[in-house]
C-alpha cells in the first residue's frame, strides 16, 4: 500500500540526511565552525508519519521489515525533525509522479520562488507549462 512505500522511502531519506548532516558537522567542528541544525524531513503521507512517530504496535505495520523502523529510532533520539507537508506543496512529487497542469505549475513556482532568494532566478524565468 502507499503508506508502506512512503514509510520505506522515508527511512532511506532519513539515513541519507543523517549521513550528510554528520559529515558536514564533523567537518565544520574540526574547522572551528558552529554545527548546523538537525535535518528536517517532510512527508505528505499522514499514515506513514504517524507510523514513524508512534512506536506502539500497529496491525498493519507488522509486515514492515524492522530495518525500516530506523526513522522511529531517529525521532526518539531527536536526531531528525519530521513534518507533514501538503501534497500540493511537496516539490519532490515533480520528480516522482505524473502531475496535472495546476499542481505542476504550483510546484514549479515554489521551486523558483525559493531560488529567487539568491537572485539566480526571477519571475520572468517562470513559464507556465501548457499541454
Amino acid at each position: 500500500s502507499t503508506y508502506k512505500a512512503e514509510y520505506i522511502a522515508l527511512t532511506k531519506v532519513v539515513k541519507e540526511a543523517l549521513y550528510l548532516y554528520n559529515s558536514y558537522n564533523f567537518n565544520l567542528t574540526n574547522l572551528g565552525f558552529n554545527t548546523i541544525n538537525k535535518p528536517k524531513t517532510f512527508i505528505d503521507n499522514l499514515v506513514a508519519k504517524e507510523l514513524a512517530e508512534n512506536p506502539k504496535f500497529y496491525k498493519k505495520s507488522k509486515y514492515i521489515n524492522i530495518k525500516y523502523h530506523f526513522t522511529r529510532e531517529s525521532l526518539l533520539n531527536k536526531d531528525i525533525m519530521l513534518f507533514h507537508i501538503d501534497t500540493k506543496s511537496n516539490i519532490v512529487d515533480i520528480l516522482t509522479k505524473p502531475l496535472g497542469k495546476v499542481i505542476f505549475n504550483n510546484i514549479l513556482n515554489i521551486i523558483y520562488n525559493n531560488n529567487n532568494n539568491n537572485n539566480t532566478y526571477n519571475n520572468n524565468h517562470i513559464k507556465e507549462i501548457t499541454y
